[in-house]
């Protein structure tokens, strides 16, 4: 929670410096981003979101983006340092077991790398329908993927058309080319693609991502509902609801069953014999 909270304020001082107070703002973003790293080590992903932001979402020009990302290289550097010099004396565990992520048991890269595509595409579906949730998908809960397994195919085939989309669109300053990209950053860390996680998948590795599936989710719905005319002022409340009736209704059934799962799920958080017994 404070590494996503410490992300987004880092964006926002960083967006902020474009047309205020450049070094002040800019300082602000570089203390929140390493909060944000401090907090958890996948803050770092920041370091590439905090920049694609400000290129996104404002008329900056090039020499602040570099000093930007300059800045904030410099913090993930302190950061790094920080960070060893913790550890140093630590003696880590990192022996690799199947009971913790099945992709131990691929027998080679392409089958770990086939999994974990796969493993993508099964957050996304869970962003969009998240039933069942489980506290645990280890052990014999994902199955090891090859490149022939039709699984793995449609994973890798959607992942990488995506990618290739967010690309070329970027530059474009997309918002979706924007979501989809947020949510191969910071995911990258724990997909097991770059390097082994200590799980196969678990649904705490979307909480950060899944902003970039909102904000997707979000402007689709600005579209469908023309929902561009909110931008006009309104006299009052109710003349502003009343234009977007369709809208309001759409999202009060929508977050209504979101909202219902959210409850039914932290029931089940009661304690871990509960989360366990569930499970």
């Amino acid at each position: 929670i404070l590494c996503f909270l410490f992300g987004i304020s880092a964006i926002f001082f960083a967006i902020k410096s474009v047309t205020e107070k450049f070094n002040l703002n800019i300082f602000l973003a570089a203390i929140c981003y390493l909060f944000s790293s401090l907090s958890k080590e996948t803050g770092i992903t920041f370091l590439i979101i905090i920049p694609m932001s400000v290129f996104v979402f404002t008329d900056s020009t090039p020499r602040k983006i570099v000093i930007i990302s300059a800045v904030m290289l410099l913090v993930s550097l302190i950061y790094l340092g920080i960070r060893a010099e913790a550890l140093e004396s630590i003696k880590l565990n990192t022996s690799e077991t199947y009971l913790y992520n099945s992709l131990v048991w691929a027998p080679n890269y392409l089958g770990r790398l086939a999994t974990a595509f796969y493993v993508l595409l099964r957050f996304i579906f869970l962003l969009i329908f998240p039933h069942p949730l489980t506290y645990d998908y280890n052990f014999s809960q994902i199955k090891v993927q090859m490149l022939s397994d039709l699984p793995a195919i449609a994973g890798i085939l959607i992942n990488i058309a995506l990618g290739i989309y967010a690309i070329i669109y970027l530059r474009k300053k997309s918002v979706i080319a924007f979501g989809i990209l947020f949510f191969f950053v910071t995911i990258a860390p724990v997909s097991n693609i770059f390097i082994m996680n200590g799980a196969t998948m678990a649904e705490r590795f979307l909480y950060t991502p899944s902003l970039g599936f909102c904000l997707i989710l979000t402007y689709f719905i600005i579209k469908i509902f023309k929902a561009e005319s909110a931008k006009n002022s309104f006299r009052n409340l109710s003349i502003m609801f009343s234009r977007n009736s369709s809208l309001f209704l759409f999202l009060i059934i929508f977050l209504g069953f979101y909202s219902f799962k959210t409850v039914s799920r932290s029931l089940n958080l009661k304690d871990n014999f509960t989360i366990y017994y569930h499970d």
